[in-house]
């Protein structure tokens, strides 16, 4: 009986280390599948992170170019409608309303001409020039005027703005 309980025991020895082996595989296995599995999740997890900051930050430029197109835009609106403001008043004083009908009164054209200087400096561009139609003389700021051939092709501008 002693050799089969030596033999039971030597063989639940025996089982016990196939056991202890088959279960160290089995935990090696299961090791490297979960780092395997890990891997590929950290993987795909950053290459999912990556293309979603990527679009979150495209949206975010395109949003921000957006409003800074929208400021800008209110600020050469604000620039420009002032601008027309000062011009279309000048367009409507009397004086210069005058000195256009009657260019060749030389006492209106001083007085206008001082009335332009001063719409001038209240630009921006400090800059202005006109056409009397009548005339035809071009003048810009204080430099010597010039008549205007409208029939000359350079001076196409002229019809298209008087039209």
């Amino acid at each position: 009986m002693e050799e089969k309980t030596l033999k039971n025991q030597a063989a639940i020895a025996i089982s016990k280390k196939r056991n202890g082996r088959n279960d160290l595989r089995l935990k090696n296995r299961f090791v490297i599948f979960s780092i395997m599995l890990f891997g590929v999740i950290l993987i795909v997890g950053s290459v999912a992170f990556m293309f979603s900051m990527r679009q979150i930050i495209r949206s975010n430029k395109g949003n921000e170019l957006s409003q800074i197109l929208e400021i800008e835009r209110i600020r050469l609106e604000t620039s420009v409608n002032s601008e027309i403001a000062i011009v279309l008043k000048m367009a409507n004083s009397p004086l210069i309303k005058r000195y256009f009908s009657n260019p060749g009164d030389s006492e209106l054209e001083r007085d206008a001409f001082e009335e332009i200087a001063s719409y001038r400096q209240a630009l921006l561009s400090n800059m202005i020039f006109w056409v009397n139609d009548i005339e035809k003389k071009f003048y810009l700021d204080d430099v010597d005027p010039y008549v205007i051939d409208v029939n000359d092709p350079e001076s196409y501008w002229y019809k298209m703005t008087l039209y």
